[in-house]
């Protein structure tokens, strides 16, 4: 069972989003899709907020940084943009182990 709150393997609400799923371990995380990288999560103390950073080679424009909100079993990844606002991921938990060496698969 995962330790941290948002530990876990999510999946986004999206059949066709860039991020498929996300995995979370700790400060790791990665996604799988469109979108395979690493990256950290910087978790809040209240457990239920964080900030995610993405490390994509080639970055992915909107898809750098982020703020984490945990919401029971679904996961809400505001990304920084323009004024307007930028992206929105949601997410799933799946109930499976995480695995933060995903990214490609």
């Amino acid at each position: 069972m995962p330790g941290a709150p948002m530990d876990g393997v999510w999946q986004s609400i999206v059949d066709d989003g860039e991020i498929a799923t996300l995995h979370v371990s700790g400060e790791e995380v990665a996604t799988t899709g469109q979108l395979s990288c690493p990256g950290t999560l910087t978790p809040e103390a209240d457990g239920a907020t964080a900030s995610v950073e993405l490390d994509c080679d080639p970055p992915s424009e909107g898809r750098e940084r982020g703020r984490v909100e945990l919401d029971g079993d679904h996961l809400i990844i505001s990304w920084e943009g323009p004024e307007w606002g930028g992206y929105i991921d949601s997410f799933t938990l799946t109930g499976e182990e995480p695995d933060p060496g995903a990214v490609g698969g």
